[in-house]
């Protein structure tokens, strides 16, 4: 065997290695980029129940405001009935029904909003981090 032949079964077994080598490395590589990309979509996950969560609850928030209003609507209405002499007319009783009905629609949009699964989610999260 001459010296050429040495230095280049050398150099095929060096490079070999250096290729099982550059493998391991690979793989470790694509092991930790599935781990980067998992996290990633966990944050994005968590990030968009708590935009959900958030919004659910200034809808809920928004609701009771509009029971409120309707209610005080409906308070000011009878006043200026009262003093206007129009009390128990056909006008004063529709306006009645339709501050009512708006206000019923309002707490089911509350009650929705304050939907019991965005609740649980929120406080399992709680109990596991604790």
């Amino acid at each position: 065997m001459s010296v050429t032949e040495s230095i280049s079964a050398v150099a095929a077994v060096a490079s070999a290695i250096v290729g099982g080598v550059a493998a391991v490395a690979a793989f470790r590589s694509a092991s930790h980029a599935q781990k980067a990309q998992k996290a990633a979509e966990d944050a994005e996950r968590r990030g968009a129940l708590r935009q959900l969560v958030s919004t659910a609850m200034e809808v809920e928030l928004e609701a009771v405001r509009s029971i409120d209003a309707a209610a005080l609507a409906g308070r000011s209405r009878s006043d200026l009935a009262i003093f206007a002499g129009g009390l128990g007319g056909s006008r004063n009783s529709l306006s009645q029904e339709t501050y009512t009905a708006k206000s019923k629609r309002a707490e089911e949009i509350a009650k929705e909003a304050s939907y019991s699964p965005l609740r649980r989610a929120r406080s399992k999260r709680r109990r596991r981090v604790t």
